[in-house]
């Protein structure tokens, strides 16, 4: 069964034809570096003189920086992997100040993603022929072509279910063929035509500089990174070249190079510490556990050569649950032995609390000062609470080792922690692959950080995460302070519009709950909506509701609660979850004005 759809503002339409039709090249100026000598230069080269008004060729293995100068964009692409020398794979020679508009095509741009450290890495050379949990509304689906996205059914790949959250998948999904000839994930052993690769989604968009635009068939996760954006890198995942993909696939790429160029000058702001430095890494690895210790779901799972061989598929099993099991730290083991279940809930209670550990591999370690407080290491509120304890003199030193385990700063008094945090509060993020640090974003990013503090991260399970925050965190009787509710939801979920909707979608909805002497100034200032692709108004993404309050000169001091109820609902292309009410709350501290001056 086929389902078509296409983003079309203002109109809710089934199915639609591109609107960009027009012969006339795009203006921009595109560089290709790939193998001179093989044919697919040619194939590339031809594709792109029909599309774009001026293109360049060079070689990627020797290309320097200088070469990118006079380009809008560049695309880095190679036939197969990359030869290999002493330091791993070669790659062009671009330092880390590279800042030009990139393409990287599948696997064969991998070295790049190794010597930049991007978050755009290598998880798996692995992809198929079609994407799936397409963030359908985004540009690269919209302009200058409108692109018809023609869904079909497939099979759900049986080892998606593996991971967190994988068990509430459908037996079919649907997807969006983009290659018209490509590998194939049915025969992952047939390696006549490359795979395309993928990236790993954890703790993927815990930076303002990343974009999750589309996952796709493959081999290890149903959240993989297909399509994407990191700074002024993107990852076009697929490998064939544009003979062999679809129609539509081949304007969604002159879609994306369009894209690209809007981030020229935008070097990525983190850099991966590690393979393995995303927390949610740990709750992959105790549900992978899961999935390899049933022995009947793991046999189904594998490809059908693999299990026409039992006893070779026998040992498989017995060496990747040892791997897993192994992985966890020695305490665990001992406390919860075998049995996957005792891993999980403990990784999903703390989560919020977790640090890297000791080790190379997937190590994290509680951090027992952050959960004593009980509030997550990746929240700007933990900041405000350890500043408050240091002024007051309240553990001290436990505070003090907090600010500076998970900030880039030294300070010695709450006085000057308290002016860094206000100065830089609507501009920190945190990141878990950048350090498990809270960074700060440039100023052009100001207020558009909240893809990274705002956790827990949204996923399939819970896909709409919202939370409240005040800036300032300290405020003076008399004086004015903003209210936030921030609000990220996972990739290819929605929620509705706060004007009403056109249809049965139950639209979000704000309710205040003042203290005594907190007054709004002002009403709410919603985000501009979206059309989806139902036509109706939408937000997704990372959005933000702002409402001014003002601090009566009369107001008690001391700490005080303001409190938001956040109504929405959430859907994706599949359903529509029951509309839902969230308390929100953050807590303000209202202290004496510095001033003598009388109340009126």
């Amino acid at each position: 069964m086929r389902i078509r759809w296409l983003a079309v503002a203002g109109m809710a339409v089934l199915v639609f034809a591109s609107r960009a039709r027009s012969d006339e090249p795009i203006n921009l100026r595109v560089l290709y570096a790939g193998d001179p000598k093989n044919a697919r230069t040619a194939d590339f080269r031809s594709f792109l003189e029909k599309h774009f008004t001026k293109v360049g060729l060079a070689d990627y293995l020797s290309l320097g920086q200088a070469e990118t100068k006079g380009y809008d964009v560049v695309i880095l692409d190679w036939p197969g992997l990359p030869p290999r020398d002493q330091a791993g794979f070669r790659h062009p020679a671009l330092d880390r100040n590279y800042d030009r508009p990139t393409i990287l095509i599948g696997g064969g741009s991998l070295g790049v993603g190794r010597s930049q450290q991007l978050k755009l890495d290598d998880m798996c050379i692995c992809l198929g022929d079609a994407a799936h949990d397409i963030v359908a509304t985004h540009e690269i689906f919209r302009r200058p072509h409108q692109i018809l996205i023609d869904f079909e059914e497939r099979q759900t790949p049986q080892h998606y279910r593996s991971w967190p959250n994988g068990g509430r998948l459908g037996e079919t999904m649907k997807v969006w063929k983009i290659q018209q000839r490509g590998w194939s994930l049915g025969n992952p052993l047939d390696l006549s035509y490359m795979p395309g690769m993928v990236s790993d989604p954890c703790g993927f968009t815990d930076s303002p500089d990343c974009e999750f635009i589309a996952s796709g068939i493959n081999m290890k996760s149903p959240e993989a990174v297909a399509i994407g954006r990191q700074g002024n890198f993107l990852l076009w995942g697929f490998y064939s070249p544009p003979t062999d993909l679809t129609p539509e696939g081949r304007k969604c790429f002159v879609n994306a190079i369009c894209y690209i160029k809007k981030f020229d000058g935008q070097a990525p702001l983190v850099r991966k510490t590690s393979r393995f430095s995303a927390r949610q890494l740990a709750l992959v690895l105790a549900s992978g556990f899961k999935a390899v210790s049933d022995r009947e779901w793991f046999m189904n799972s594998q490809p059908e050569p693999l299990r026409k061989d039992p006893e070779k598929l026998a040992e498989l099993h017995r060496t990747l649950r040892e791997m897993y099991r192994g992985q966890f730290p020695e305490e665990l083991r001992r406390l919860f032995g075998d049995d996957p279940e005792q891993y999980i809930k403990y990784y999903r209670e703390n989560l919020e609390f977790l640090r890297p550990g000791p080790g190379s591999g997937i190590s994290f370690v509680l951090d027992e000062d952050v959960k004593g407080l009980g509030l997550s290491n990746r929240k700007v509120e933990l900041l405000d609470r350890c500043i408050g304890m240091l002024a007051k003199g309240e553990q001290p030193d436990r505070a003090l080792r907090i600010l500076k385990r998970y900030t880039t700063e030294d300070y010695a008094d709450a006085k000057d922690w308290r002016t860094w945090l206000e100065t830089y509060r609507d501009r920190l993020y945190f990141t878990d692959v950048g350090g498990f640090k809270f960074m700060i974003a440039p100023e052009s990013m100001r207020g558009a950080t909240g893809t990274a503090t705002d956790r827990p991260e949204p996923d399939s399970e819970d896909p709409v995460v919202a939370c409240a925050e005040v800036s300032p965190g300290q405020v003076q009787a008399g004086e004015s302070l903003d209210l936030v509710v921030r609000v990220r939801m996972a990739p290819n979920w929605h929620i509705y519009a706060a004007d009403g909707t056109s249809a049965p979608g139950f639209p979000t909805t704000l309710k205040l709950t003042l203290p005594k002497g907190v007054e709004p100034e002002r009403g709410w200032t919603y985000p501009e909506p979206s059309r989806g692709i139902d036509g109706q108004r939408i937000y997704e993404g990372t959005v933000e509701f702002r409402r001014k309050l003002r601090v009566d000169r009369e107001a008690a001091r001391g700490s005080v609660v303001v409190s938001c109820e956040f109504g929405y609902q959430a859907c994706d292309l599949r359903s529509c979850r029951l509309p839902t009410k969230e308390n929100l709350e953050v807590k303000v501290e209202i202290t004496e004005r510095s001033d003598t001056t009388p109340s009126p």
